[in-house]
């Protein structure tokens, strides 16, 4: 046999020492809690094993706050620390407020390279471009800065770069001015020259249209023609790219002439039938009476 026995099979009751030691960690409080064992008392091996059971009973009902002490001023720490957070936090929001810059339909007064002058309100700003600074037309389509003229629109967006809030270090400038997008269109050709066909919409006056070798020309039967076909006068649609500024239309898809073909609107007279002549009857001459001697 073993001639090493545990303290249970000595018939020894195993006391708990009434030390703990505790771990906090993170911002939740997790305890890992270490008891040692010690005070060992002779005594038989079933009242020793009982005496044990009701011990470990007692431990485990006490509430682990009553069994654990929190740190000293560990707690007033980590609120401090997240006091501290969400100030900053709040620093940082309140700061981009302050220099977080807009304006709405400014209108441009003179450019460079390098920066725009604009009037809002009468008051004038001054707005730097940088090769971070994104240009869009009305329709947010991409934009170039040489596509811009004085007098347009613009709606623009950055940071204040100066205290006066006069000088804005742009991140996008919107030119609603510019309106270019691709549509369909219809109108009257009132002259053509060569590729170039001038047409009057009823909406948007005259428009200009450029048409490209590769777009499709066709009649209102869908049949396909060539561009020397339509002549002033023609009713046409066109498909191509507007910009509402030039008042042309560009990179034309497609040109349908509703005038052609021709529709044949004389009308062929009825032959005319001679009546017939009904014939008169000829008087039968009547006879002349003889006279009796």
């Amino acid at each position: 046999m073993n001639s090493k026995q545990s303290p249970f099979e000595k018939g020894n009751l195993i006391l708990p020492c009434p030390t703990l030691s505790v771990n906090r960690l993170d911002y939740k409080t997790i305890l890992a809690i270490k008891i040692k064992l010690c005070y060992i008392i002779p005594m038989s091996k079933k009242t020793a094993l009982f005496l044990s059971l009701i011990l470990i009973f007692v431990v485990a009902s006490v509430p682990v706050s009553a069994k654990v002490a929190t740190p000293s001023g560990q707690g007033q720490q980590i609120r401090e620390e997240v006091k501290g957070k969400i100030q900053n936090l709040k620093d940082k929001i309140q700061n981009f407020k302050n220099t977080r810059a807009g304006l709405k339909q400014a209108k441009l007064t003179s450019k460079s390279d390098t920066a725009l002058t604009v009037e809002k309100e009468g008051k004038i700003y001054t707005v730097n471009i940088s090769d971070k600074t994104h240009f869009r037309r009305r329709f947010w389509g991409k934009a170039t800065l040489s596509e811009m003229s004085v007098g347009d629109l613009l709606d623009i967006q950055g940071k204040w770069a100066d205290d006066q809030k006069t000088i804005i270090n742009a991140t996008l400038i919107r030119d609603t001015s510019i309106q270019m997008r691709f549509g369909t269109f219809f109108g009257t050709v009132t002259s053509i020259s060569g590729s170039t066909i001038t047409m009057q919409t009823k909406k948007r006056d005259f428009q200009t249209v450029t048409a490209s070798s590769s777009a499709k020309i066709i009649n209102r039967k869908q049949q396909t023609m060539s561009l020397s076909d339509i002549l002033v006068g023609h009713k046409i649609r066109v498909k191509g790219l507007w910009n509402n500024l030039a008042k042309t239309i560009t990179q034309v898809k497609e040109i349908k002439d509703f005038t052609l073909p021709i529709v044949n609107t004389t009308t062929t007279p009825a032959p005319s039938v001679a009546p017939s002549s009904t014939p008169i009857p000829s008087a039968t001459p009547s006879p002349t009476p003889t006279l009796a001697p």
